[in-house]
């Protein structure tokens, strides 16, 4: 039998001034499944980041086996064997499924990426949910149900001693659910201790041995699960008993639909679907995840094609090309996933409840915020808010609270129809009782809503008819009085041969077609391959290799191309690091000064007689500290990367123009040019030095750990911090390296001629960032890659090239460079919409 516990003791935390938990006491027995319960705002998710080391404790005490602890990070944290998979999974968006399963952990052999063992791990954890995701996806492109499946099969790559789970079942199906549940109990039976938070109680009083409950960030009663009820938990959590279901009237009966649609396809999710809504009436979609209920809703507001069919409002066809469309026709929607698609997070209560209404409240452009406040605390009063004011930002809210304003935000735009997906999703029970009573209100007033949900019991009290949709098909139409078990007959029913045979989103979830979603995959990876920018830039110089070439065969030549590549080296090594800087979350501007730093000291100290290895050493060893400054000065202050590189541009311009006067550096000795004339088998120097470089770099990038480190950190800081990530060593190697191979670059650089002028590197890091994001680079982070940024600085050695060979003005550089860049967003843009 398992010993050992987790205690929390007077555990105090305030933020701002507001007490969010006052000296809460919790603990958790190696062996028990432990529940976490209270409304939104209780301290729930608070307590468990202290457990977890995001949030160190005002005061109060962490023992761990009776051993007093503390976390400074959740590095910390999961060294002692404690886990936490918070209510929003914290993931990369950019990162493929199987890096996210193993963030920070990726398996690797003499520093290489293991990959083929990295996705049989992945898929091994993933099969223990009972679930087949393709591993090579990118996170973000998947449903917030398939990323919370992604966060738990990361909890289980931990094997975790102490495994805390705030609403895992919040976006998961009834047999996702159940299947999670029989790992939880093997879990237990294995010895590892499991806080489980959750506000489904049902869940709670299935699983749990013994129940914690919070009210207003103080412990209310720690009591057995066997000796729980529903109804004296809802009294603990409110302090006052709740009716949780509203009186439902019946519906208002219009002669015809207000939404109307017939046989609509949406590529990949949704095939043949039919159904029509009514003024004064609740229809229930209800499904597994992925069976096309949210893809149609997002159709319908035009946030997804709808490929064919028809679909008529108010007796007429209609096809909404955005949200904006469709809301300016009485149509509101309100996405599933809030956080990323409902709510400006950083910006006040105020600001997005009326953001859909700014028309409202403006005149000539000019908002009237009076007007605006007015109404915004219109709404937080009837749907009772918990916030100190209506200027705090939603991102202090709680789940339940930030629900609220989100529906709040579609309210007051008074629709005719108001698509509901998921609105009960990871929610509080008060808060819950309040919005269906909420529903039921504005069915009496005459209102359309087409309420998704994955909680059977809520549609059948709110809906007058309820939908099942398998596989992007409608499956049956029931009464809210009908069985579960013909309901749930209908959602989990085998599929027939015609149903199997289609969509993508079925092949991810049903492993018992493996052809087919290995089929799937690899059409994924041959379209995601010819679509990629690194192709595109590879055709645009074939194109122009091809019709410069032929308008001048000197274009073609041998001697020229080695020339190009040659006098592009410094550019390409440039344009290589800087990726890894941009792919990482940040940028260096100062690259380009320090470039000509480096470039004027290595001049100096070749024409004063030091030996070529001292002179390399030299600029190296300039670029790399300058470098060190930039990455501990914005790791260690957190300041943008962006700032503190603007002020290096500044002083290392500054710092070489005192040293130098302005004079140039002339009369450099042959023995330091050969660094750049010189040649190996008849190819130039710079060329296999660059290569060498770049290969390497490439290989870091994308086979080691301290590359994948710098992806995960560009795609999800927060994420990356919280797997253990060491962000701040990556972010001082990252500039480190930025300035050593500028170091490197500059000397290349500087041998091409026999002076170095003391302007030299003026204006470089605009080209260099400019030829990363050509490259396909990702400018806020987390995308891209060495090869494309590479491809990208050569891309514009190419144009500028033809463009001479052409014997065009000098002025069609800049234009020819502009839309080249404009050109390679559109493709990327239609890449995205495929």
């Amino acid at each position: 039998m398992a010993s050992g516990s987790l205690r929390l003791q007077g555990i105090r935390k305030s933020f701002d001034g507001v007490q969010a938990l006052k000296g809460v006491d919790l603990e958790l027995s190696a062996g028990e499944i432990h529940a976490l319960i209270g409304e939104n705002g209780a301290g729930k998710s608070t307590l468990i980041k202290i457990a977890g080391g995001v949030f160190a404790p005002d005061s109060g005490t962490i023992l761990l086996d009776d051993k007093p602890v503390r976390f400074a990070d959740p590095r910390e944290a999961q060294r002692q064997g404690i886990i936490v998979i918070h209510q929003t999974p914290t993931l990369c968006a950019h990162l493929s499924v199987t890096e996210n399963i193993l963030l920070g952990n990726l398996p690797t052999r003499w520093g290489i990426v293991q990959w083929k063992r990295a996705n049989e791990l992945a898929a091994n954890l993933l099969a223990q949910l009972g679930v087949v995701l393709p591993l090579d996806a990118p996170v973000g492109t998947l449903s917030a149900a398939q990323q919370q499946l992604v966060a738990l099969a990361r909890a289980l790559s931990l094997r975790a001693r102490w495994l805390i789970l705030d609403e895992p079942t919040a976006a998961l199906s009834r047999s996702e659910t159940e299947r999670l549940f029989a790992i939880l109990r093997q879990l237990k039976g294995q010895g590892v201790g499991i806080l489980f938070v959750s506000h489904r109680l049902e869940e709670v009083l299935e699983l749990a041995d013994r129940i914690t409950v919070l009210r207003d960030g103080e412990k209310v009663a720690t009591l057995s699960a066997a000796d729980a009820t529903r109804e004296q938990l809802i009294t603990l959590m409110a302090g006052q008993p709740i009716a949780v279901q509203p009186s439902v009237t019946a519906p208002a009966k219009s002669s015809s639909p207000l939404l109307r649609l017939r046989d609509v396809v949406v590529p990949n999710f949704v095939r043949g679907v039919g159904l029509e809504v009514r003024s004064g009436e609740v229809v229930g979609l209800f499904g597994l995840v992925g069976s096309g209920r949210s893809e149609l809703a997002q159709a319908l507001v035009g946030l997804r094609p709808i490929a064919s069919g028809i679909v008529e409002w108010q007796g007429k066809p209609v096809r909404f090309r955005n949200p904006k469309e469709a809301l300016t026709h009485g149509i509101a929607y309100l996405p599933e996933d809030r956080l990323r698609q409902g709510l400006l997070l950083p910006r006040s209560i105020r600001e997005n409840i009326g953001l859909t209404n700014l028309h409202r409240f403006h005149h000539f452009g000019i908002v009237n915020e009076r007007a605006e406040s007015e109404a915004a605390q219109a709404q937080v009063q009837m749907l009772g808010v918990k916030a100190t004011s209506i200027a705090q930002p939603v991102a202090q809210l709680s789940g339940g609270n930030q629900q609220k304003v989100a529906l709040a935000k579609w309210l007051l735009t008074d629709p005719k129809l108001l698509i509901l997906d998921e609105p009960t999703h990871g929610i509080d029970v008060a808060t819950k009782a309040e919005i269906h009573r909420l529903i039921a209100e504005l069915k009496a007033q005459g209102k359309a809503i087409l309420l998704i949900s994955s909680e059977l019991e809520e549609l059948q009290v709110l809906s007058d008819r309820l939908l099942v949709f398998r596989q992007g098909r409608i499956v049956g139409e029931f009464a809210p009085t009908a069985s579960q078990e013909s309901i749930l007959a209908a959602a989990f029913s085998e599929p027939s041969v015609d149903e199997s045979s289609s969509s993508a989103a079925s092949a991810m979830l049903h492993p018992s077609r493996p052809s087919t979603s290995r089929l799937s995959e690899s059409r994924r990876r041959i379209s995601r391959l010819l679509l990629s920018r690194e192709i595109s830039l590879l055709a645009f110089l074939a194109a122009v290799t091809a019709f410069v070439g032929w308008r001048n065969l000197a274009f073609l030549s041998a001697e020229h191309w080695l020339t190009m590549v040659q006098e592009s080296a410094p550019t390409l090594l440039a344009a290589g690091i800087m990726a890894a800087v941009i792919i990482s979350g940040n940028l260096d501007l100062s690259i380009g000064s320090v470039l000509g730093a480096c470039a004027m000291a290595a001049g100096h100290a070749a024409k004063a007689g030091w030996a070529l290895p001292l002179v390399i050493a030299v600029a190296l060893a300039l670029g790399a500290s300058v470098g060190l400054v930039n990455g501990v000065l914005t790791a260690r202050l957190g300041i943008s990367s962006v700032v503190i590189t603007l002020g290096m541009l500044g002083i290392v311009r500054g710092t070489m123009l005192v040293f130098t006067k302005g004079y140039w550096v002339i009369g450099l000795p042959e023995a330091f040019r050969q660094l750049s004339v010189g040649s190996i088998a008849g190819v130039p120097n710079p060329i296999w030095i660059s290569l060498l470089v770049l290969l390497a770099l490439g290989l870091v990038m994308a086979h080691t750990r301290w590359g994948r480190d710098l992806y995960a950190m560009g795609s999800n800081p927060m994420a990356a911090w919280m797997a253990g990530i060491p962000v701040r060593r990556r972010l001082i190697g990252v500039f480190v390296a930025s300035g050593t191979v500028t170091g490197l670059a500059a000397l290349l650089y500087a041998a091409r001629f026999p002076v170095v002028q003391s302007e030299t590197g003026k204006g470089f890091e605009l080209t260099v960032i400019t030829a990363a994001v050509l490259g396909g680079v990702n400018i806020f982070g987390g995308a891209g890659s060495v090869f494309g940024a590479v491809l990208g600085a050569f891309a514009v050695t190419v144009l500028r090239s033809a463009l001479t060979f052409l014997q065009l003005p000098g002025e069609w550089d800049t234009f020819a460079l502009g839309g080249l860049i404009l050109l390679s967003v559109a493709i990327d843009a239609w890449r995205r919409r495929r």
